[in-house]
């Protein structure tokens, strides 16, 4: 009878296992072999507390049995209380050290927890095992990956990549591996044979576009672009939204990009019914990843410092890159609630916010690189918030506001935001009012610049750098030609791209001039032998239009439709500088090279900067009030609604 119980169960006939099963209890109740199977079988029918019942019966009965301790675990994970299946993981592999089936249930918690370094403990112990299990591989090399140790990562997905159903991602996650080392040739090639392996799977071409982004390589890449935009007009996902800043000004395609990426990772069901609470403190809470010497806490720095301690609580939780560097520390002095949940699950997380009864979390990330935008889909405050890290809509029903002004995103564009926007007084970027600037008096041939030239600059980031506004400061320079261009480039690929195409511009190369990666003092000081910065589009200048406007560096603009083109115009409508804000390529051009041939109006401009920059661009205490005012209008409306 016993045998024909364990066929049946074997072959899935499950409803007539179970009936064999309880006729053998009535003869042998206190057998645990029988009640674990017993137990299993409901667990299979998803019969879960009669499967409860009888896993516990054999674990009664025999408290060593290790197999009923595994799938007390499984049961767990179906009712969602993984803390707990984890503890009948480790029961089991405490009971039986060499139990893989255990080990591997628990590898597979540790990861979902987010308890990195656990997980990669418990995948190891796999593969003393068997050092080519394909799933331990692959698990270790998303592991190591997420741990930034890429090195490790390689040798773990190079590993798996005989297991044919995990080779696209492999290919891909080798791909983004070799992206960030810098070895952008053997990125592409892993990228394309991920294509190779599924072409169904279209994301793979908005990581090939970026990756031509960050290499300033703009052979075939409009039908690249041209291809992703009409996938995404079709509502098939192809590209990360961050992406799509760079490659349109249109903001109906950047929130439908939005909302494609929203529902593949993070619409999740959410399960929160807290309301705003009473208390004499409004309590804030900050999630960000950058919380050291990084661009977000450069502009956040002072508001953390001059918030009202006595009106507001601030929160910081700071997941990834935990760095204690001069930046972090100087912040910790003026924010005591600094919260690791770098290595914390969502469940945590939740608790954590509960616990400290946040009425507004603000999102500094959004769908920015090392993102946890998970918390804000399942929620951590009655009031959820999109401010300054990403420059568009996030298309998520659960972020309550955006934070803007009125240049930014203008009435007749926010149907296209998913958030209410909010407007704050004055331009939305925040600024510290004093920076450390370098006491050096830099000479133009500390950076190979010629002493006699006019210098065009820009220092945004290159994968903002196009082909349409490259060729356009290409005509600057032949209309300027006693001008250079010096350029923020270390890539040695982007700047060989950009050398060719100079030439096929009719400009020599000897006329664009890269700038190296220096320390954050010093490149605010060299600014100062730049001339005009020459803005990008349709991702304009954002921390470093700041930076040039606090050295007295007129920057020519070209404001568009969407958020991420407007940011610069922002900064300079603020300061009453309007002059320097463009429409199109030829107004752009019109103002770059009449700033170059009227010496008396580059000086006009550059004084007017000076006298005005303190009192608008870099007065956090007043920007810091204006924003603590918004914080309160938004619970007052919020406590009105409930």
């Amino acid at each position: 009878m016993f045998k024909k119980a364990l066929d049946l169960h074997k072959n899935g006939k499950i409803e007539e296992a179970i009936a064999e099963y309880l006729k053998l209890l009535n003869e042998n109740s206190d057998n645990d072999q029988i009640n674990f199977l017993l137990g299993n079988a409901y667990l299979l029918n998803k019969e879960y507390k009669k499967s409860k019942k009888y896993l516990e019966k054999a674990i009664f009965f025999n408290p060593k049995n290790k197999l009923a301790f595994n799938s007390l675990g499984v049961l767990e994970i179906t009712n969602n209380n993984l803390y707990k299946s984890v503890e009948f993981f480790e029961k089991s592999v405490e009971i039986d050290p060499t139990y893989i089936e255990g080990i591997k249930n628990l590898a597979n918690t540790y990861k979902q927890l987010n308890k990195i370094n656990e997980s990669i403990d418990a995948y190891m112990l796999i593969l003393k095992s068997n050092i080519n299990d394909h799933e331990a591989n692959f698990n270790l090399g998303i592991l190591c990956k997420k741990n930034n140790q890429l090195k490790k990562s390689l040798i773990f997905f190079e590993r798996a990549s005989t297991y044919k159903p995990y080779l696209f991602e492999i290919y891909l996650n080798i791909g983004e591996i070799y992206k960030q080392l810098g070895k952008y040739n053997l990125a592409i090639k892993y990228f394309d044979n991920a294509i190779k392996v599924d072409f169904s799977k279209k994301y793979i071409l908005g990581e090939i576009l970026n990756l031509k982004l960050q290499t300033c390589d703009w052979n075939n890449i409009d039908n690249l672009i041209n291809k992703i935009t009409d996938l995404t007009n079709r509502n098939i996902f192809s590209a990360n939204p961050f992406i799509f800043l760079a490659i349109t000004d249109n903001p109906y395609l950047q929130k439908i990009s939005s909302n494609l990426y929203f529902e593949k990772y993070y619409d999740f069901d959410v399960n929160y019914h807290e309301k705003s609470y009473k208390k004499k403190k409004l309590n804030i809470g900050y999630f960000s990843s950058d919380f050291y010497d990084h661009a977000t806490l450069h502009l956040m720095m002072d508001i953390f410092k001059f918030h009202d301690k006595n009106k507001f609580e601030i929160f910081l939780f700071s997941y990834g890159n935990n760095i204690d560097d001069n930046w972090s520390l100087l912040l910790k002095t003026y924010i005591k609630n600094f919260i690791n949940i770098e290595n914390l699950d969502i469940k945590k997380i939740k608790d954590i916010c509960k616990d400290k009864q946040l009425d507004i979390a603000i999102d500094l990330k959004g769908y920015t690189l090392g993102n946890r935008h998970e918390i804000f889909s399942q929620r951590v405050a009655p009031v959820q918030i999109n401010f300054l890290g990403y420059p568009g809509t996030l298309s998520n029903k659960q972020i309550d506001y955006i934070i803007a002004d009125k240049y930014l995103i203008p009435r007749n564009f926010e149907k296209y935001y998913s958030e209410k926007v909010i407007n704050i007084d004055g331009c939305y970027q925040p600024n510290m009012e004093n920076r450390k600037i370098s006491n050096i008096e830099f000479k133009k041939e500390d950076f190979n610049l010629p002493k006699d030239k006019f210098i065009y600059c820009c220092f945004n980031a290159h994968y903002k750098i196009n082909k349409e506004i490259f060729n356009s400061w290409m005509r600057i320079l032949s209309k300027t030609s006693k001008s250079v261009l010096w350029l923020y480039c270390t890539n040695e690929i982007a700047r060989k791209n950009i050398l060719e195409q100079a030439t096929i511009n009719k400009i020599e190369k000897k006329r664009i001039i890269f700038a190296e990666n220096v320390k954050i003092k010093n490149h605010l000081s060299r600014l100062k032998l730049a001339d005009v910065f020459l803005d990008t589009f349709p991702y304009s200048a954002h921390t470093t239009a700041s930076d040039a406007i606090r050295m007295n560096l007129p920057l020519v603009t070209l404001s568009g439709e969407s958020f991420a083109s407007r940011v610069a115009g922002s900064i300079l409508s603020s300061m009453g500088l309007e002059e320097l804000i463009s429409n199109n390529y030829e107004e752009y051009e019109e103002k770059a090279i009449n700033l170059y041939n009227q010496p008396h109006e580059l000086i006009r401009v550059k004084r007017k900067i000076e006298t005005e920059k303190k009192n608008i661009l870099f007065n956090p205490k007043k920007f810091t009030k204006n924003l603590e005012n918004l914080y309160a209008k938004i619970c007052n409306i919020q406590s009105d609604v409930n």
